[in-house]
């Protein structure tokens, strides 16, 4: 039976435990600040912050110039990996399983049973809901390619959540911008230069021409993403798909050799 997952994304996770102790009103731009950093960088920001324009790793100062009026907080990770772990156990007692969770949210491996996938979708995104927390869901048959489609459920139209039919996880990445792998600078120019900008445009590239043409990194990413076998190094061709190296090299115009 195939493995399915559902990934519930928390965008605001941050601002918003504050906002349930009462430290200030959903609608007040707030933001959290990791004062590791000199100077102090926002952490998470609130919907209110965010639709200001406020976004994370952005400066204070930053922060203030495009909000004036912002509530600055300190960021509480343990507090808010203690608020994952309940959310994690109230899912438990509900019928999803594992609740482990992520760097923004929690995952749920989903078993087959009475409840259909939008029926614990809906589950996991009421149990958030109801805890003052802004939610979006993914389901997909890889943990990484749900937590993607959780974290796409931010863009517009899209609203709660993607769920992609069973075999379908392919075809749902395809569309979305490759920047959705989380890839470094690096790896992120390499593509630009290439011209890549959708994960559809790699989806059927195998292993090995991955990594000689567009890194590790990618090719580590797109296997999570699609969880595919990483093929044997140095092989020309796997499952009939041909990669860049052992496609006909272009010949000079005569005279220009």
């Amino acid at each position: 039976m195939r493995e399915r997952y559902l990934a519930l994304h928390l965008p605001h996770l941050g601002a918003e435990r504050w906002v349930r102790l009462g430290a200030a009103e959903p609608a007040h731009p707030l933001v959290t600040v990791s004062l590791a950093k000199s100077g102090g960088v926002v952490d998470c920001a609130s919907a209110a912050a965010a639709h200001a324009g406020v976004r994370r790793c952005m400066s204070v100062a930053d922060a203030f110039a495009v909000c004036g009026h912002l509530v600055v907080l300190p960021a509480d990770t343990i507090a808010e990996d203690r608020l994952l772990r309940a959310l994690g156990r109230w899912g438990r007692r509900r019928g999803l399983a594992g609740g482990a969770p992520t760097a923004d949210g929690l995952l749920f491996p989903l078993q087959s049973g009475c409840r259909s996938e939008p029926q614990l979708a809906a589950l996991a995104l009421g149990a958030a809901t109801s805890a003052g927390l802004t939610a979006r869901h993914g389901v997909a048959d890889t943990p990484a390619a749900a937590a993607i489609l959780a974290r796409q459920a931010d863009r517009p139209r899209v609203r709660e959540g993607r769920i992609a039919p069973p075999g379908g996880t392919g075809d749902a990445l395809a569309p979305l911008p490759v920047a959705t792998l989380n890839l470094g600078p690096a790896a992120m120019r390499r593509l630009d230069r290439l011209g890549v900008r959708c994960i559809g445009e790699i989806g059927d590239w195998p292993d090995p021409a991955l990594r000689r043409y567009l890194g590790a990194e990618v090719a580590d990413r797109m296997q999570e993403a699609l969880g595919r076998p990483q093929a044997v190094h140095g092989a020309e061709q796997v499952q009939g798909v041909v990669s860049f190296a052992a496609r006909p090299r272009p010949q000079p115009l005569p005279g220009l050799a």
